[in-house]
């Protein structure tokens, strides 16, 4: 409530590091991950107006563009039937 009165309408958004723990980078927290997608989307359709909370850990992460998520995205319809070679592709696109 008292930063509502100080900030305003102001949104505060969160850009959390996306591992459970600095410097260890296997363990992965899907929630952070989220977190930091959606404050990404909040940010790039409206960028003025926001305040950030951040930490050095989570800004030395590096983020997809928009046009490298743009070319790496496919979308698939319900019941659209996908043939072997398109997942024969789409696997060796992963490795």
């Amino acid at each position: 409530m008292i930063f509502k009165n100080l900030l305003g309408e102001k949104e505060i958004l969160q850009f959390p590091m996306s591992y459970k723990r600095p410097y260890e980078y296997d363990e992965i927290e899907n929630a952070n991950v989220l977190l930091r997608a959606e404050t990404l989307n909040r940010l790039s359709n409206h960028p003025e107006g926001n305040v950030i909370i951040t930490y050095p850990e989570a800004l030395s992460e590096k983020v997809i563009n928009k046009k490298s998520l743009a070319s790496n995205t496919f979308l698939v319809m319900k019941r659209e039937k996908l043939d072997a070679i398109f997942w024969k592709s789409f696997y060796t696109l992963m490795i």
